[in-house]
């Protein structure tokens, strides 16, 4: 049952519409995506990071997959307060020359990774460079958008879209005593004092899916 889940969700291509371009006559002369994986265990993989700069190619060869890969230990107060702070600065250099230059980019992260990405995110908003979208498959970030900043971030404009890939049946994230302190997003969805831009903040549901299934 939750292959043909997977299988359905698949051909809706919900991945494909939470990163939809902009109009035509908005469109800008770079277009990069960032794939950035969780950590390493043995319920995930980095591999779905090369399929999906596959996809991504299957429906338009101009978009670069740029993907992120590291290693960390599973010891979330280090990760969290240190070694992520770390790899943001890394990614946030790495992505500003382009952000300067007119690139949209773009977040698809997994777990630990939507750790890294939202704080890349407030680094280059810091510097005026705004993210086009960001989905977060089981994210390891807090579900209020308010705490997370990203309420105020699509309110001023510095990201235009958030979209969570979440379920309740996430054992790993479901877990209070392995989660502290990163956050619950792919367990509970996003909640909070929602913008008021409507669209802008998204929580799609897989029944089913463990912390890994979603590859």
């Amino acid at each position: 049952q939750k292959s043909e889940v997977r299988d359905q969700k698949s051909e809706a291509g919900p991945l494909t519409s939470d990163l939809r371009p902009l109009p035509p006559t908005r469109r800008v002369k770079n277009r990069i995506i960032v794939a950035i994986h969780g950590i390493i265990t043995g319920e995930t993989s980095n591999a779905w990071q090369s399929r999906l700069e596959f996809f991504i190619w299957e429906q338009d060869p101009d978009i670069t997959v740029l993907k992120r890969e590291y290693f960390e230990w599973p010891v979330p107060v280090f990760n969290v307060f240190f070694k992520n702070w770390f790899l943001a600065r890394a990614l946030m250099l790495t992505l500003l020359p382009y952000a300067l230059d007119g690139a949209e980019i773009s977040f698809v992260t997994h777990s630990n990774g939507a750790d890294v990405a939202m704080k890349t995110i407030k680094m280059l908003a810091a510097r005026g460079q705004r993210v086009h979208a960001a989905v977060f498959i089981a994210g390891a970030i807090r579900a209020d958008v308010v705490k997370t900043g990203i309420a105020a971030l699509i309110d001023s404009g510095m990201l235009g879209k958030a979209v969570a890939y979440c379920s309740t049946s996430d054992g790993v994230l479901g877990s209070c005593d392995l989660v502290w302190p990163y956050g619950r997003l792919g367990h509970e969805g996003f909640h909070g004092v929602m913008t008021l831009l409507t669209g802008k903040i998204c929580t799609r549901w897989f029944p089913g899916y463990g912390h890994g299934d979603y590859f």
